[in-house]
Parts: C-alpha cells; structure tokens; sequence
C-alpha cells in the first residue's frame, strides 16, 4: 500500500511541475571471507662446474649463464611449475599453444628468507 502511494505522490509532483529525486536503494550484501592460502616457495636451483680458460671470461660467464638457464627450465617442467595450455583455433586455423609460469621475484623473498643469501 505505501509503494502505491508513493509512487502516486511522485506522479503528482511531476505533473504539478516540481521534481521528484529517484532513490536507488543499496543492496546490502554479505561478504564472504576467502582464506588465504599461505604458499611456501620452492627453490630450484641449478649447478654447473667449467674450467676457466685465460682471456674468455666474458665466454664464459654467458656460456655459463645459458646452460644454467636451460637446466633450470628443465627442472620447472619436471616439477610441474609450467602450466601448458592449448587453444584450437578454427577460424584461423591454427592451433595456440601457451605456457604459463607463476613466479615471485627473487629480490622480494631475500627479506623473507634471510638464510637463502647466496
């Protein structure tokens, strides 16, 4: 009964001239906590052992950079690190392959592990 006469009082309002402000009322919601998942880092590391040879120190150093790169990269596959995903793509007639890589940067967990300095 009120929202009829209500909406009665706005029409006549209206049609004498004067203005009605619509109120939107707020939806009250209740929020729903999600628990936060405290996830440990893992450390992969690789190692690697050459014999310096006089005069290709810059060499080896990217030699050195490279191979341990690839034998990490090795060890993300293994441990399940990457996430593969694939797309068909008939339109286009291709096919689309992704890897996915979620990572923490190595500088922000020197403050929280003090004992990984190296």
């Amino acid at each position: 009964m009120r929202k009829i006469l209500d909406r009665l009082r706005r029409w006549m309002i209206k049609k004498l001239g004067g203005y009605t402000e619509q109120f939107t009322p707020v939806v009250h919601r209740r929020m729903e906590v999600i628990p936060v998942m405290e996830m440990k880092p893992q450390m992969l590391q690789a190692v690697t052992r050459v014999v310096p040879m006089p005069g290709r120190e810059r060499d080896l150093e990217r030699c050195c950079k490279d191979q341990l790169t690839q034998i990490l990269v090795q060890k993300l596959q293994e441990s399940g690190f990457i996430l593969w995903q694939r797309q068909d793509d008939m339109f286009e007639q291709e096919v689309k392959v992704r890897a996915v890589l979620y990572a923490v940067n190595a500088n922000d967990l020197r403050e929280r592990f003090p004992s990984w300095e190296g």
